[in-house]
């Protein structure tokens, strides 16, 4: 009735409790905000018309908007949405009485602007050919927010989440309607935007009014939230920093919500970098060092180029939030760094770097019991294996390689070697990763008491390999994936960076061929070298399989002269578990194609000061660091050209 003034709570009890949809969208012309009479039971959920009752139907909403009925069936989602804003703000209303009369104000303005974003959608939907109640709603809002129990909390969940991840919504799918032609839904999306822009700056006004100040407006917000509430549920596709700006948010709240992240369903997976995987099988009272602590530190965050959206990388660090942003900028999702893993979270299991009896039994990756696949007596076993089932060119007829238990034949074979006219050799303990456990020896120190020293010192943890030291072309890695049901098998090859002692110092991404003689390119494509990768793949798969290995794997290969022919070692190296060269096939999705670049490996105290400080402040684009650098940071990973110059896609 025009002219009608109407009592608040009221109003409010009318939108909770009618079933009609005109009563919801009943708007009087004036307030009067004062005790209302009679004592109200708030409902378990609101009233509704049948056809709109929450249900557990499960919705698939569109992922095209070319037809009008997929636009139509949009906006009845989002019509829901409305819906389920104004019946909890009224809630709010007949919830907190006692609120100051600005707040309470501040509400009813937004119940009447979500009003009329219902009405708008219904009338759209209409002409798109839908019909409010065609879809199975659901009540997730009202699932969430319907338990606050102050005004905070109605500030926290309803303004500065739901709303502010409707900033996000509306310019995504404002955009998304004008690109099919559709100006008319486009327009009111627009509407909704400048709105919700408003609502949220209500938000931001009232959070700041009531938080407490000893931290900031970011950290207050975050330990404000309760599962399955996160604000990775304030956020939406197409972040939009302008409208939050808009709505007065710091930009310090905003780079961190930007860069935020956690599951909103799944159950996350937990990556943890334990790089002395080996080190633990070969000792089980191994207690880590300062050095290998701080490569776990330093180090850690390359998960994120592994893991899933949604999952959790366990850090002793986190990382910075520049960093984050950094590559959320390179289009990679940011993923969720934590200290320690919340007793309340649900995970779907754990993800080490390598496997070790530590480990829970349904943590994923290699399976208890199965720890023996680390040692080079493994490897080297298994090398032999593939020689013999390898029918090419490209194989060695003779492999002096030698797997010995004494020093006595360790010490024979290393004489008959050298009477083959080797000078340099290599011995590999049973454990080790990285170049560590590798002695690399010249033919005069044969006999040396190091070397006895080093032999005696590693005997009892296992066989030794023995085998000379070959002068490489070209250093490969074949990334292998056996995870799950249907295993991929090989995921990738890598290209390797070693130092002259064995070391490893990083890779050649986007360039497997690059740099290498036009003789030995010649062979690599007329002998089919990439065949050959995918054969010992097949060969290596399969023994794995045997053993019931169910994780990620590297087998480190390379190229050498002997005899003035080239042939390839098919099976240098075996790492039954995650590798860097299955972090550097991640990398490279970030990567122009026909561009390539090195990924480094270094001490911090090893770099020219410029390289450094290009690292620390960005200051050089063709340096991009891959792990943050930072004060305490001493080991450091970062992409640089190969030749020339070279950018992320």
């Amino acid at each position: 009735m025009k002219g009608e003034r109407l009592n608040v709570n009221e109003w409010a009890k009318m939108i909770l409790s009618s079933e009609s949809l005109a009563d919801k969208l009943y708007s009087p012309d004036s307030f009067v905000d004062s005790a209302s009479s009679g004592r109200f039971e708030i409902p378990a959920t609101p009233a509704r018309p049948e056809n709109l009752r929450f249900g557990s139907k499960k919705r698939t909403f569109p992922s095209a908007f070319d037809q009008a009925s997929t636009r139509g069936l949009a906006l009845h989602y989002f019509a829901n949405h409305e819906l389920l804003a104004m019946e909890l703000m009224a809630l709010a209303l007949l919830r907190f009485e006692e609120a100051p009369p600005g707040f309470r104000e501040g509400i009813v303005r937004t119940i009447l602007e979500e009003q009329s974003h219902l009405r708008l959608y219904l009338g759209r939907m209409n002409e798109l050919g839908v019909e409010f109640g065609d879809l199975s709603v659901n009540g997730f809002f009202w699932a969430t927010i319907s338990s606050m129990k102050t005004p905070m909390d109605y500030i926290v969940r309803m303004s500065l989440t739901f709303e502010q991840a409707n900033l996000d919504h509306a310019a995504f799918f404002k955009q998304e309607f004008l690109r099919f032609g559709d100006e008319t839904t486009s327009a009111l999306m627009e509407k909704v935007y400048q709105e919700e822009i408003g609502h949220v700056k209500f938000g931001v006004s009232w959070f700041e009014a009531l938080r407490p100040k000893e931290n900031t407006f970011w950290a207050e917000y975050e330990s404000q939230l309760d599962l399955p509430l996160s604000p990775s549920r304030a956020k939406g596709k197409n972040f939009s920093v302008p409208a939050r700006q808009q709505a007065g948010l710091s930009e310090h709240f905003i780079r961190e919500l930007e860069v935020y992240a956690r599951s909103k369903g799944r159950l996350p997976v937990v990556y943890e970098f334990n790089p002395a995987c080996e080190e633990v099988l070969k000792h089980p009272g191994y207690q880590k060092t300062g050095f290998v602590s701080q490569l776990e530190t330093d180090l850690s965050s390359l998960l994120m180029f592994v893991a899933r959206p949604g999952d959790m990388i366990l850090v002793s660090k986190l990382p910075s939030t520049d960093f984050v942003a950094y590559w959320k900028a390179k289009g990679l999702e940011p993923i969720e760094f934590v200290t320690k893993v919340p007793k309340d979270r649900k995970i779907q299991g754990l993800h080490p770097w390598g496997k070790t009896p530590k480990h829970p039994e349904d943590s994923l990756g290699v399976k208890r019991g199965t720890e023996f696949l680390f040692g080079k007596d493994f490897g080297a076993e298994l090398d032999d294996k593939v020689r013999s089932q390898l029918k090419s060119v490209w194989i060695e007829p003779e492999c002096p390689k030698q797997l010995l238990s004494s020093p006595e034949s360790i010490l024979k074979h290393l004489k008959f070697l050298s009477s083959l006219g080797f000078t340099e050799f290599v011995l590999k303990a049973r454990y080790g990763a990285s170049g560590r456990g590798l002695k690399k020896l010249r033919d005069q120190e044969i006999e040396s008491t190091e070397v006895s020293a080093w032999i005696l010192h590693q005997l009892p943890f296992g066989p030794i390999v023995v085998e000379p030291w070959y002068v490489r072309i070209a250093d490969f890695s074949l990334q292998l994936d056996l995870r799950g049901d249907k295993p991929r098998g090989l995921k990738g090859v890598t290209r390797l960076l070693t130092s002259k002692t064995g070391q490893y110092e990083g890779h050649i991404l986007r360039g497997l061929f690059a740099d290498l003689p036009a003789t030995v390119l010649k062979k690599i494509y007329s002998d089919d070298l990439m065949g050959v990768f995918s054969e010992i793949a097949v060969h290596v798969s399969s023994e794995l399989r045997k053993h019931n290995f169910n994780g990620v794997a590297g087998i480190d290969l390379f190229l050498y002269e002997s005899k003035d022919e080239i042939y390839l070692r098919p099976v240098c190296e075996l790492n039954p578990r995650m590798t860097m060269g299955f972090v550097a096939l991640e990398i490279e999705k970030y990567l122009k194609m026909g561009t390539p670049m090195l990924w480094r490996h270094e001490r911090v105290d090893k770099l020219p000061p410029e390289l450094l400080e290009a690292l620390k402040s960005g200051s050089n684009p063709g340096i991009i660091p891959t792990s943050g650098v930072d004060l305490g940071t001493r080991n450091a990973t970062w992409l640089e050209p190969l030749i020339g110059g070279g950018s992320l896609s």
